[in-house]
């Protein structure tokens, strides 16, 4: 493999993008939120409120339309340690139809921990034109000591953590727009944009001597463009209690739009949601795959351990070009007949099992990441959560714990 060189229109995307994004990250990423507020703040403000009374949790109204939800808490994870995360949970209503239950989000969080690590996350899922279009983006940016064990599972398990061996310094700014038309019942197509940068400072040895970061360099800007594929049967999308959720993307990241390396990546997502006896109560399967073609760099590889999939593992700890994992969750809203409107208090629990590989190609997978946890729900707004969730992973040394505090369910 061998890395592209970045025509003109390369070096124009690297000076707006990367350049700023080096010398002033948060001015990028507070930029970027407050354009993801201004676009939802387009949402009517005179909706009509249904006629069933709703859980109302621990959230303030802000005019009639949008409910908002300040928290602050504290929470662990491997490659953090023990950590502040601070924020709030926005949403809104983007139609007047007292049919349209849906209610727009956009979660913004802030954490600073014990190793001096900082993350910003904004997630904004938007439903618009009668949930017609879809308008979803993410944004994130860490800047952190972190640790790099190579390339495969080997490398990944049997590798020895230290701060002068797998330890360097990371800054990664992450940027994924996605706009989705519904093209029929339940089915949406659109388009994937995909903006990405990495910069590892104070490399340790065995990053230092490994091939593959040696290839790519210590410092990658990738842009890339692609396609959604998407079936939608959900009756709330961030907290499902029945349905089907598919989606296929596929993005293509090349020279021509200002990446530095050329690569695609194709990510298949299933979901099943299982309704059990009673509103509250569902069993969640979820299936996911992720391939890496092409010159994919190392910060790009599929990492499972997020707080959205193998949660327990060092997020980074495993890469490779392709990456699989299933996931089975039960999700049961304790019951309180005193309730309106569905008889369910705003406290639930929820417990999984998961396993997961990875590999350089997506028909060698042979060693599995088991997994598995519990949590804790509480209903801030109507139908939507904050989450503890304690996983478990399995190490070299035993099953080590992690924590994580977030929004909405992992999937």
């Amino acid at each position: 493999m061998s890395r592209c060189s970045v025509g003109a229109g390369g070096k124009l995307w690297r000076h707006y993008l990367v350049k700023t994004t080096l010398h002033r990250p948060l001015r990028v990423a507070l930029l970027v939120s407050v354009l993801m507020i201004s676009m939802s703040a387009w949402a009517d403000e005179q909706v009509t409120t249904s006629k069933k009374p709703s859980h109302s949790g621990f959230s303030f109204p802000l005019g009639d339309n949008w409910r908002v939800t300040p928290y602050i808490a504290p929470g662990y994870t491997p490659e953090m340690g023990a950590l502040l995360a601070a924020g709030g949970l926005l949403s809104f209503k983007t139609s007047m139809a007292d049919t349209v239950i849906q209610r727009s989000s956009l979660p913004i969080v802030a954490s600073y921990s014990t190793n001096k690590s900082i993350l910003l996350g904004v997630i904004l899922t938007s439903y618009w034109k009668e949930d017609a279009l879809r308008i979803q983006a993410d944004l994130t940016l860490k800047d952190m000591p972190d640790h790099y064990f190579g390339v495969g599972y080997d490398a990944g398990r049997h590798t020895p953590q230290s701060e002068s061996t797998t330890g360097y310094h990371r800054t990664w700014v992450w940027f994924n727009p996605r706009i989705l038309f519904r093209v029929k019942t339940d089915l949406y197509c659109g388009l994937d944009w995909d903006v990405n940068y990495t910069r590892a400072t104070d490399p340790g040895t065995v990053m230092l001597a490994d091939p593959y970061f040696q290839e790519f360099g210590a410092e990658n800007f990738n842009h890339g463009l692609g396609f959604i594929v998407q079936f939608d049967s959900r009756d709330i999308p961030v907290n499902a209690w029945g349905g089907t959720y598919f989606s296929g993307r596929v993005r293509f990241y090349d020279a021509t739009f200002g990446s530095d390396n050329d690569y695609q990546i194709f990510d298949l997502d299933f979901r099943r949601y299982f309704p059990l006896g009673r509103p509250g109560r569902t069993l969640v399967w979820q299936f996911r795959s992720r391939t890496g073609r092409g010159d994919v760099p190392w910060a790009e590889l599929s990492q499972p351990g997020s707080p959205f999939d193998l949660r327990g593992y060092r997020w980074g700890q495993y890469r490779d070009k392709a990456m699989v994992y299933s996931i089975l969750e039960f999700r049961n809203m304790i019951a309180d007949r005193d309730r309106e409107p569905d008889g369910i208090s705003p406290h639930g629990v929820v417990a999984w099992i998961a396993a997961g590989s990875l590999a350089e190609r997506a028909n060698e997978y042979k060693n599995w990441l088991p997994n598995f946890g519990v949590g804790y729900r509480f209903e801030v707004q109507p139908r939507m959560n904050v989450r503890l969730d304690i996983g478990f992973a399995d190490d070299v040394s035993g099953w080590s714990p992690a924590f994580y505090f977030n929004f909405n369910e992992a999937f």
